[in-house]
């Protein structure tokens, strides 16, 4: 009983554990070809007609490899200017990010104002019928309207590079005027997640059956740093996550209560 309270003891000197933080967590659960294979749209606060905006947010990845993901200024709640396949046509294609397993701070330019190729008032092409079938685009003319001012009503995230199995973790969403201010953050304490509502916080095209999407803790709030001798002798690694990782892990780790890039 003595040995094992000097365990517990021990272990309690090796980790400083903080308060629980929520975050959105996004796990892979199939690998996919495209960044469109997985889409995930954040809904944004006070944004206003034709203004410029700059959209900040902290994301992290437990890949052990860098990957690319798009980004997207779009009002998913209108519905007068839809595409072939009955979705917003109102958006923006913005910064495209590299994410790695070191938290950064991602950084997307809303432009308030896009060019709109709408089939909701597309015309027939001489001699043809409009059939939008499968996506189809030859039957018809659209609509096209250019210096289109909007609202951006969410972030879309095109993540279908993320590999399977690995995760991305958002938090601190915040949206900036282009003086700076800032107008409006989600930090996910309170989020709600569910499948094609755009009334919740945060929402996804279920049917891509590619990821999964939950608001949790913060792995990264409950090991603070390693500062016990004893730990340090035994060599441990710990990726960004808190979870203890191999010889064999590639990408940033903690050991020996010191961050390292292992490659």
């Amino acid at each position: 009983m003595k040995k094992l309270f000097t365990l517990i003891a021990a272990a309690l000197m090796a980790v400083n554990v903080s308060a629980a933080n929520k975050v959105l967590k996004i796990t892979g659960t199939a690998n996919k070809a495209n960044p469109w294979d997985i889409q995930c749209f954040i809904n944004l606060k006070n944004l206003e007609k034709g203004k410029a905006y700059v959209v900040k947010f902290d994301v992290y990845t437990t890949a052990g490899t860098e990957f690319k993901i798009g980004t997207e200024a779009i009002d998913d709640i209108q519905t007068k200017h839809k595409d072939v396949w009955n979705n917003s046509a109102v958006f923006n294609y913005t910064d495209e990010l590299t994410l790695t397993n070191t938290k950064s701070e991602a950084v997307i330019n809303f432009p308030g104002k896009t060019t709109v190729t709408c089939h909701t008032h597309c015309t027939a092409k001489p001699g043809m019928e409009i059939n939008h079938d499968g996506g189809n685009i030859e039957t018809c003319n659209p609509e096209i309207l250019e210096n289109f001012e909007y609202a951006a009503s969410a972030l879309l995230l095109n993540i279908g590079k993320l590999p399977k199995d690995a995760i991305i973790y958002i938090d601190n969403v915040k949206v900036y005027d282009e003086a700076g201010k800032l107008l409006s953050s989600e930090d996910f304490e309170n989020a709600t997640v569910a499948e094609y509502d755009n009334t919740k916080t945060v929402y996804y095209l279920g049917w891509q059956n590619a990821a999964k999407f939950e608001i949790v803790e913060d792995p990264t709030t409950g090991i603070s740093n390693i500062e016990s001798a004893n730990v340090a002798k035994d060599g441990k690694s710990f990726n960004l996550a808190g979870q203890q990782v191999g010889k064999n892990y590639k990408g940033v780790v903690i050991k020996n209560g010191k961050k390292m890039v292992i490659k």
